[in-house]
């Protein structure tokens, strides 16, 4: 194979033409023995850099190109072209003119590249000529130090480009790798041809230089390559590699470690050298230091060399050396184990005693790396996290989009769960978006959903990109993606077009897990096709012979055919049920605090929290009704609980006969599953079971399909829910009940009651199903008193009589209210004086009865805060009762 390299025109000039290891003829023995034997006892002193023999053998045969000088012959390029006779007087001439010139120097030999050059003459040209050129060239050429010193001194590329120049004949191996790393770290963007032209002239150096380098310069130029990386020609690092193939037992351990690792840098995989390296370092691992043995596995991961044996030792050896490594070392090795799979106990906790101890001197792509390998093999440590997110909450703005994307995935794997943490990757993450390519944009988004992290800027950004990005999603993105959307609620046409159209293209790739988790949101966002449906449904019933797919089509589609979902999000506290609809179906939230028998089930452990989360969503269902009237009727229910027990409870009610191994129940919360058992049985006095039955058959009355998400506690929306379920109340109080049934017996009312309680709760009115409250409820007409009449039409005003017991502050709006609207009502009021009082004496006022002055007159509700309910009423209450009769007695 012929391998072409084009040099600058100066450097051209003075180069042989150059061939890679080509067939070669072979010098007769007898002939090489005089020439080795010549040079070795009389002309060329000991402890030349080069190996006398070949340095002679070179100079004498210049027209020669990679000559080689094994004791029992040369072999010589193809290009030289001399055979019999002619071979043998270039061969004579040359050994003739050497032996002159290398004598008249004395004890101070010339470098082999000026004789070389002092042997470019004609045959007719007298040897004083070429004792003439020899001094000049001396003169002109620098020794090795100075060489190496001109080199490392120099600032820009141009300096070492006129270097390269003037000296580049003279560079050994040394100097080649020297000004090689010196491209790399000198060029600049607007330098890149000038640095490829440089770094080809050194490439025809370095090859020229190949048969005479030993382990240490091919480990060295290996190394130099991998530095300027894409300024190489691959052909170039490829040939070096056979070199370094055919010496390996010559590497030691460092040499070993630094060539595997610059391969790996360039990207070169070559079998047989990564064979042949493989074979040596088993044997000297034992000398690998803690930079080798980083160093070697992460090129092993990097190249994808999967040798269960080397492995072996190398965990050996790590985990007797893991004391040694750096925060680097730490870092690469963990992410190395993580993409070979290489998992063991006993690293994974020496690691992270080392790590948690480095964690501060970890840089951006070591942090990154590090958590992402923890949570590729399952390492869960809550030190070793919480170290981590103070770390990289500190580096995040040096995080890549590689970085960030892999921080956050891990961080939602392991469930890490830090709100400044989060807070401060969307800051950066928002900057840094048109940088993520497809696999960064699925996995952030996943973890997003999966972390509850909502940022109305970041969801719009990301669309953008993803966008553009959708053709390379591969089958786990796009299915991640669609399903991060619909949990996140980003609803966006044009997005969901595009998902489609790859999803299509790409189907028949997609897994169960991914074809559930489609399927599931695309009918959720309301994105169904036909085309969609139909290529679903026939890769669907490839994958899952098992189960039957018609059905879980039905069930999971049927929003897409049905109408719009209603979005209900609830949570269920130690004192209360609450929900709310997102989306605005419900103005007013549902708050429903606990009676005091619900208390004392709560306090006493025998109305379980399933139970309770099981509770929001009948209540939720109940109030929608009551609220709006057949409008869940043919709409999908859609209710989001933190409680994982709770959503496999209410699969029971999508999947009434679905055994609990069904491939539905087991890939939607499969590590929930084995808490099943324990959910259906009864804990404490209300069972969970009974109320699936019930919510089972409320969903069958009402017409509708019902769909329990889990989501994490820190996701906004469920923080919401959770907040209205723990709300505090200072005004929740009310009469005691035997207290408030004395009243009902007063004379004057001649057995009326109550119609409606104007200021109350579903805990404490005294009118079951005809209330006023601050929040919605069973029950409740309406969402604060001020807002309704306190008269209401269709019922005789006689018959309406309105129980009135608010807070005191508020007794002057309560009285006017009471004579605009001419109420009948019980009203009960402070016994001290107040501003009202000329308001109730202007009323029509029947009687008044004091109330009496007990400790438990007022019972404090389920809302009413701890500090406040030892305080109760320190002041005498009593009963008003104003009856308006009809209009003409008023006016009297």
């Amino acid at each position: 194979m012929q391998l072409t390299l084009k040099a600058s025109p100066m450097i051209q000039s003075r180069i042989p033409p150059l061939s890679l290891r080509q067939p070669r003829p072979q010098w007769s023995t007898a002939a090489a023995s005089r020439v080795i034997r010549a040079a070795q006892s009389k002309y060329v002193p000991v402890g030349t850099r080069y190996a006398p023999n070949r340095d002679l053998v070179y100079a004498i045969c210049r027209d020669g190109d990679l000559l080689d000088a094994p004791n029992q012959g040369v072999m010589m390029s193809a290009p030289l072209g001399l055979g019999g006779e002619e071979m043998q007087r270039k061969i004579n001439k040359g050994l003739m003119m050497t032996l002159h010139l290398v004598g008249r120097q004395g004890s101070r030999p010339l470098p082999w590249r000026a004789l070389l050059d002092a042997l470019n003459l004609e045959e007719e040209h007298p040897l004083e000529e070429a004792d003439h050129n020899v001094k000049a060239i001396r003169r002109a050429t620098p020794r090795p130090a100075q060489l190496m010193g001109r080199i490392m001194a120099c600032t820009d590329l141009s300096s070492l480009d006129q270097a390269i120049t003037e000296h580049g004949r003279s560079f050994n191996d040394r100097h080649v790798s020297s000004a090689m790393s010196r491209v790399g770290k000198l060029y600049r963007r607007n330098q890149v041809a000038m640095a490829q032209q440089m770094m080809q002239d050194l490439s025809v150096f370095a090859l020229r230089e190949l048969t005479n380098m030993n382990a240490r310069s091919l480990s060295n130029v290996l190394v130099a390559l991998s530095k300027v990386g894409g300024l190489v020609n691959p052909a170039v690092v490829q040939g070096i590699l056979t070199e370094a193939k055919l010496k390996l037992r010559d590497f030691n351990a460092q040499e070993l470690s630094n060539s595997m690792w610059a391969a790996a840098k360039l990207g070169i995989e070559d079998k047989a050298f990564n064979a042949s390296w493989l074979r040596e370092a088993k044997l000297k691992l034992p000398d690998f230091n803690a930079q080798g043995l980083s160093n070697s596995l992460w090129a092993a991961a990097s190249l994808g060399i999967v040798d269960e044996a080397f492995n072996a030792a190398w965990l050996r050896e790590a985990k007797l050396k893991l004391p040694d490594f750096n925060a680097q070392n730490l870092s690469n090795s963990l992410w190395a184990a993580a993409t070979l799979g290489i998992e063991d106990e006993a690293f994974n906790a020496t690691w992270l005693r080392e790590a948690k101890l480095m964690l501060p001197d970890f840089n951006a792509q070591g942090l990154s790396n590090s958590l992402w390998a923890a949570a590729t093999l399952g390492i869960e440590d809550a030190a070793f996290n919480a170290t981590w997110l103070h770390e990289a909450k500190l580096k995040l703005p040096g995080f890549n989009a590689q970085n960030l994307s892999n921080s956050l995935w891990a961080a939602a794997t392991l469930g890490i769960e830090y709100e400044a943490f989060h807070v401060a990757w969307m800051r950066e993450a928002k900057l840094k978006l048109t940088d993520f390519n497809a696999q960064n944009l699925s996995n952030t988004l996943w973890a997003a959903a999966t972390l509850g992290i909502e940022d109305a800027a970041f969801n719009a950004a990301w669309l953008c990109a993803a966008k553009l990005e959708l053709p390379d999603f591969n089958v786990q993105g796009l299915s991640n993606s669609l399903w991060a959307a619909a949990n996140l609620g980003i609803k966006d046409e044009a997005f969901n077009a595009a998902w489609l159209t790859e999803a299509k293209l790409k189907l028949p790739g997609f897994n169960a897990q991914a074809l559930f988790n489609t399927l599931w949101a695309a009918a959720n966002l309301g994105i169904m096709d036909d085309d969609f449906a139909a290529a679903w449904m026939r890769v669907a019933k490839q994958k899952l012979p098992e189960f039957d797919v018609q059905a879980l089509f039905n069930i999971l589609s049927s929003a897409a055919d049905r109408g719009t979902t209603v979005q209900v999000v609830g949570d269920a506290s130690n004192k209360a049920l609450a929900a709310y609809t997102p989306n605005g179906e419900l103005a007013q939230p549902i708050i429903q605090p606990f009676s005091k028998t619900e208390l004392k089930f709560v306090q006493k452990g025998k109305w379980s929290s399933t139970a309770r989360e099981l509770a929001v969503v009948k209540l939720a269902l109940e109030v929608m009704e009551e609220q709006r009237p057949g409008f869940l009727s043919g709409k999908r229910f859609q209710y989001g609980t933190d409680c994982e027990v709770a959503v496999m409870m209410m699969r029971m009610v999508a999947f009434p006969d679905a055994p609990l191994d069904s491939p539905f129940l087991t890939t939607s919360s499969g590590k929930y599953a084995h808490n099943l058992a324990t959910a259906m049985g009864f804990k404490g006095g209300l069972g969970t079971v009974p109320l699936v039955k019930d919510i089972r058959l409320l969903c069958e009355q009402l017409g509708v399909e019902l769909d329990v998400v889990w989501r994490r506690r820190n996701y906004s929306e469920q923080q919401k829910a959770d907040a209205l379920s723990t709300i505090e109340d200072t005004e929740d109080w009310s009469l005691h009940e035997g207290v408030y049934l004395k009243v009902l017996e007063h004379p004057c009312l001649e057995g009326r009651r109550p119609t409606l309680d104007v200021f109350a709760s579903a805990a404490n009115t005294k009118v079951q199903g005809a209330y006023y409250s601050n929040y919605l409820g069973l029950g409740c007409l309406g969402v604060g008193a001020f807002q309704h009449p306190w008269v209401r039409e269709g019922s005789p005003r006689e018959e309406q009589l309105a129980y009135i017991h608010g807070p005191y502050h508020l007794l002057p709006q309560i009285l006017q209210r009471v004579r605009e609207e001419q109420v009948d009502c019980i009203v009960i009021t402070s016994g001290l004086n107040g501003p009202w009082v000329a308001l109730l004496s202007g009323l029509p006022v029947q009687a008044t009865m004091e109330l009496p002055s007990t400790a438990d007159l007022l019972v404090a509700g389920a809302l009413v805060p701890t500090r406040e309910r030892s305080k109760g009423s320190k002041d005498p209450l009593k009963a008003s009762f104003i009856l308006w009769g009809n209009k003409q007695d008023a006016q009297d």
